[in-house]
This record gives structure tokens, sequence and C-alpha cells, in this order.
């Protein structure tokens, strides 16, 4: 395994990590908004990976440039779904503003939230193996 194949597959363990992270506190009972804050890292984890495999450099602490990049990068030329790209962006959105509405949250990002998240990040990490395992 080259360097490069080295940083996208640590970045590919940490999207699963942190999905898995996000499935252990679900089930240990934690508020709703973080476990949707870890699928949506895991997503975002995954959406690097793809990145550092395409030698595409970007400044990831800004993850709306990030999901931008993705959806003209990717999804424009049809190698990633419409569906993709609603989904990492609709729960960026959620978790970006739910600091804003914390006396809300439990209202807004209740359960089955929560648990739509988790599933959502799987399908999204599902991709981006595929995604990593062809070859240009």
């Amino acid at each position: 395994m080259n360097s490069k194949e080295e940083i996208y597959n640590t970045r590919l363990m940490q999207a699963e990590q942190t999905l898995a992270d996000a499935r252990d506190i679900r089930d240990l009972g934690s508020k709703p908004k973080y476990v949707l804050r870890r699928a949506y890292y895991s997503m975002m984890y995954g959406l690097l990976s793809l990145f550092d495999k395409d030698d595409i450099e970007i400044d990831s602490s800004d993850h709306a440039h990030v999901i931008s990049l993705f959806k003209e990068i990717y999804v424009m030329n049809g190698e990633a779904d419409l569906n993709h790209y609603k989904l990492i962006n609709d729960i960026f959105q959620i978790n970006n503003n739910s600091d804003k509405m914390d006396k809300f949250d439990s209202y807004i990002i209740g359960p089955n939230l929560a648990e739509n998240c988790i599933s959502g990040a799987a399908h999204f990490l599902d991709y981006v193996k595929s995604r990593l395992a062809t070859v240009h």
C-alpha cells in the first residue's frame, strides 16, 4: 500500500469508526443531536477520503465548501447521486443550526431523525467505499 492509499484508507477507517460511535451513543441513550453529529462526521470523513484519493486539496475546516465541491466534482459529472449531496448537505444544515436551537433540539432532532442519519451515513459510506475501490 502506498502512502496515498494509507491516507485515504485511514480517513475511511475514521469514517467507519465515527459511524460505529454514532450507533454506540444511540444505544447508550444519548441525545439524538449527538447521534446526528457523529453520523454527520462519519459522512464528512468519508467525503474527505474521496478528495484524498483524487488528490483534491481542500480546506477541510470549511464544511460548506467541502460539500459544495462534492456536488461540483462528483455529482455534476455523474459519479455520485444527487441524493448523496442532499443527504450530507441537509444533515450539515441541521447540525450547523442545532446549537442555535438548543431549546428546541429534542423536538426537531428526535430519535427518528437520528436513526435516519445513521442509515443515511451508512448508505453514504457504502457509496464512498465503492468509489474508492474504482481505479482511474
